[in-house]
């Protein structure tokens, strides 16, 4: 054959992805599923079936997609935006350039030049012909002209729920991996072909499908095509048509910008606030993650450690490196600062790596002994097994909960009081809610906003959006180490963060309302997980206090801090420049004799002499391998005490009544512990709506006055 170059179709046609764009518009601005009578089968055209469409699909991440059409020829996409296609007889093969010229050459006889890529394509097409065949093979294919060109795949991208393919005749396919559907549209005849979960094709004309109606789940499936389209578009505008998806060794910051626009979108819907709640509507078990953190297990001195619910574990190094372990034990991935990867076996590893895998190994089998597993008995929905495993790129930690942040734009959320889970998606514009009975319950968040939700919902809701807000942060600071900011300092950030919520309360004067229903702004889901049970004071030494869970520390007059974890036998030593290490009981520097002495002389004097407060308070859960914060600044006035803890919390202990108050910033929330030593944890911005007491109110206004103090406080000890 002549290998004279041929007309460009490499890129995807803008105005095919335009037409079909506007096509999708269109039904779906005339509500096709809210016909008073639906007769989706009369729209339906079998005249229409495609001629071409994927059967078969494989992704690997170091050369781009394999993928078979339906006439059984086999194209694959390199990550250096070449294309190549073999034809069904097997021996013909055309090559098309990043120039979009094409050249056609057999099998037996091809430039040097392609042996590498003619030998990858040949292992793909292999591989594809081991996968099972998710699509039938025996449909009725409409005919083609032989000598007419195949269409190829141009552009594509993956969510974690799906993959979008857009072939050069104008074709896009939508492959949903939950129940292994398809969505097949063509702008050119203005259909959609939807092949069901039995692998049957229907095909409908657009037109007739405004005119007669169609079913909610069709409908469901058209608003989430018209996303898809709209990428494509984005990534034509862009002009990032490489066959692979965006690297994910990175946090994306557009998931998170549009994760954020959606939540703000639903909260402005104050969907809590519908006169006719209707939640359970909402809900659309199709858009299930396919991957979830199941297990985790953070260290300082290492790093934190998690498994997927495919169980596969990854763990993120304070050196910001990271190493995946795939499920079959053997396959291990290792990502560099740079983002380089390279795969090893465990057979055969670095001498360089021995140490992280054995922490990896360590940390895995702590997980599979001590923790259970959040979705054991949750069918998975199914991924491509050649596919990449998203991983943790960047997570925080609050007094109450965990922020995860994987590659695959996903944002997790862990509440440490009832072990609730919320997983947000953005590319799906979903929630999912995991309760307290690890039961999943996923919710479009456009359909939240039409049929309302709890509550409790738009409260989690609320909260996920701060969190997204401070993922976004640490994002735009460049933090995007596997570790969180270091805690040996008192956070700035959290003070100021305090400091603007009390003002916005005290402007709002919320005793002053005309009706005052404080009992309403209650939360009892935000009761801190730490709070200061007993202390005492010497001046010659220093601060000695024990925290709710036992654990005891002393910042001492120098500037250093001891703290003895709940066990008696760990010992956290902080020195002033808050380098950290960590000692037993029964062995540790001579240096330290003297404070290990004191701290449990003052420990054994606030366990004789000291109530405890919240003693019998029920406390929340928390990873046992977590950080314990300690206080790092502190002052006492005539009336009160102010203890600033390093998570973030603000306590303040009034001396006459006994009273408390607990302020945490990064839930907005503050628990009043009364005279009777009940604990009352409101939710500030609740307490803006409906009002509280004149007491209450007096207290929040004074604790003002002492956040502002500790602000203009230098911390006892110095920042990294």
């Amino acid at each position: 054959m002549d290998n004279e170059p041929v007309q460009r179709d490499t890129e995807p046609s803008k105005c095919h992805l335009k037409d079909m764009l506007q096509q999708l518009n269109s039904i779906i601005a005339t509500k096709p599923c809210e016909k008073p009578v639906i007769r989706q089968e009369e729209a339906e055209d079998p005249t229409c079936t495609p001629i071409f469409w994927i059967k078969k699909w494989v992704g690997y991440s170091e050369h781009g997609l394999g993928y078979q059409l339906c006439d059984n020829s086999v194209g694959m996409l390199f990550n250096d935006n070449t294309c190549l296609i073999t034809y069904p007889d097997g021996d013909s093969l055309r090559y098309i350039k990043k120039t979009a010229a094409a050249s056609y050459v057999s099998a037996c006889s091809f430039p040097t030049a392609l042996s590498e890529k003619i030998r990858l394509l040949k292992r793909f097409c292999n591989c594809i012909s081991e996968l099972p065949l998710k699509t039938r093979a025996k449909i009725a294919r409409q005919g083609r002209n032989e000598l007419a060109r195949l269409p190829y795949v141009s552009v594509w991208f993956k969510t974690v729920c799906t993959i979008a393919l857009h072939l050069t005749n104008g074709t896009v396919q939508i492959n949903f991996f939950q129940d292994q559907t398809k969505l097949i549209l063509c702008p050119r005849m203005g259909v959609v072909t939807y092949i069901d979960k039995m692998q049957d094709f229907h095909t409908y004309k657009l037109s007739l499908l405004e005119e007669f109606g169609c079913s909610k789940e069709m409908s469901s499936r058209f608003s989430y095509a018209k996303l898809m389209v709209e990428k494509l578009l984005t990534l034509f505008h862009c002009r990032k048509l490489d066959p692979s998806p965006q690297r994910d060794t990175e946090p994306s910051k557009c998931h998170l910008k549009d994760m954020l626009q959606q939540l703000n979108s639903i909260i402005a819907a104050k969907p809590c606030e519908k006169p006719v709640i209707r939640q359970e509507e909402a809900e659309d078990l199709a858009c299930t993650p396919i991957f979830w953190i199941s297990r985790w297990v953070d260290n300082s001195n290492y790093g934190l450690c998690y498994q997927l619910c495919d169980n596969s574990v990854g763990m993120l190094f304070n050196d910001n490196t990271c190493l995946i372990t795939y499920p079959d034990g053997d396959s291990l991935r290792y990502i560099k600062k740079t983002a380089a990867e390279s795969y090893v076996s465990a057979c055969s590893i670095p001498t360089a790596l021995n140490k992280k895998i054995k922490l990896l190994k360590s940390f895995c089998n702590y997980m599979s002994k001590h923790l259970l597993k959040t979705g054991a008995n949750m069918p998975r929905r199914g991924r491509n097994e050649l596919t990449r495993l998203p991983y943790v790129s960047i997570w925080f930690k609050t007094d109450c909960t965990i922020a995860l942040h994987l590659t695959n734009g996903t944002v997790q959320i862990n509440f440490f009081q009832d072990q609730t889970k919320l997983i947000l998606c953005p590319r799906m514009g979903v929630v999912t809610y995991i309760d307290k009975m690890q039961d999943f319950h996923t919710y479009k968040l456009f359909l939240l906003e039409e049929f309302g939700c709890s509550k409790e919902m738009s409260s989690r809701i609320s909260y996920a959006k701060l969190m997204v807000e401070k993922l976004l942060t640490l994002f735009h600071c460049h933090k995007l180490g596997p570790s969180p900011k270091k805690d040996t300092e008192p956070s700035k950030c959290h003070l100021k963060d305090m400091l603007q919520q009390l003002n916005s309360i005290i402007a709002a004067k919320p005793c002053e309302k005309p009706v005052i229903c404080q009992e309403e702004a209650e939360d009892p889901a935000c009761t801190p997980i730490f709070w200061i049970s007993r202390w005492v004071d010497n001046s010659n030494y220093g601060l000695c206090y024990q925290l709710c869970d036992n654990s005891v520390g002393m910042l001492f007059n120098d500037n250093t801090c001891l703290i003895t974890y709940p066990d008696g036998d760990s010992l956290r030593y902080i020195k002033k420049t808050a380098a950290e290490s960590y000692v037993s009981a029964c062995s540790f520097p001579t240096a330290l004799n003297k404070k290990i002495q004191l701290l449990k002389s003052f420990c054994n004097y606030m366990s004789k002499h000291l109530l405890k407060t919240g003693a019998n308070m029920p406390r929340r859960g928390r990873n046992e391998l977590t950080r314990l914060p300690y206080v790092s600044v502190w002052f006492i006035t005539d009336c009160t005490i102010a203890l600033h803890l390093t998570n973030g919390t603000v306590q303040i202990n009034f001396f006459q009544d006994q009273t408390k108050l607990i302020l945490c910033p990064l839930m907005g929330a503050v628990t009043y512990i009364d005279k009777m030593q009940d604990f009352h944890t409101y939710k500030l911005s609740l307490l803006e709506e409906f009002g509280c007491s004149k007491e209450m109110s007096s207290r929040i206004s004074y604790a003002k006055l002492m956040v502002e103090k500790l602000l203009d406080s230098k911390p006892s000890i110095a920042a990294n």
